[in-house]
């Protein structure tokens, strides 16, 4: 008897919330669906062998004074950012807020099991060069990426990108403006059929 069973990739859905980082309070953006790009298949294949695993988020920002067009996220996309002055874009590395947590609505159905990641964009772990800082009132988020990050933020090339989100590709604002003590955070749930 042959026993063929259909093989469905993981999926997921992102939660974006602005937090205030005096009174802890989240305020929920939106919920959208996530993009698994096709380094986040190396990166699982890594994770499962022992190696390398998803440890952190990027938190993609531009301080252009007319917001920009964020480059559709597909499968391929490249999600480093370049930095300079000449640029307006820049990125913060986050690491987890903690560790990743197991979910299942039902441990005997083997189709709702979920993987909860979740960061806070911080003001210390920046790529920057004059001209792209991270500033109140004036820096907006567009975007996030679950990724592994190296753990020598100087070498920000060897991360890896896991899955990858525009806000304005899932019915979000396009930007979320970096306020004074508010940072934006994400929950990420990748949930394997």
């Amino acid at each position: 008897m042959n026993i063929i069973e259909k093989v469905v990739a993981p999926y997921g859905r992102v939660e974006v919330f602005q937090k205030d980082r005096q009174t802890g309070y989240e305020t929920i953006v939106y919920n959208g669906d996530n993009i698994i790009l096709n380094t986040g298949r190396d990166l699982l294949a890594q994770a499962l062998s022992g190696g390398k695993a998803v440890n952190g988020m990027y938190f993609p920002y531009t301080n252009a004074a007319v917001a920009e067009a964020a480059v559709p996220v597909n499968r391929t996309v490249n999600y480093y950012h370049t930095t300079g002055s000449t640029n307006p874009k820049g990125f913060t590395r986050a690491p987890l807020s903690g560790p990743p947590a197991f979910d299942t609505s039902n441990p005997s159905v083997f189709n709702t099991n979920q993987v909860i990641f979740t960061a806070v964009s911080n003001n210390t772990t920046v790529i920057v060069d004059p001209g792209n800082e991270l500033t109140d009132n004036v820096s907006n988020f567009y975007g996030a990426v679950l990724c592994y990050l190296d753990p020598n933020p100087a070498l920000y090339a060897n991360d890896i990108a896991f899955s990858a989100i525009n806000f304005p590709d899932v019915g979000g604002p396009t930007e979320v403006l970096k306020l004074p003590n508010v940072q934006v955070g994400v929950r990420w749930i990748i949930t394997f059929p």
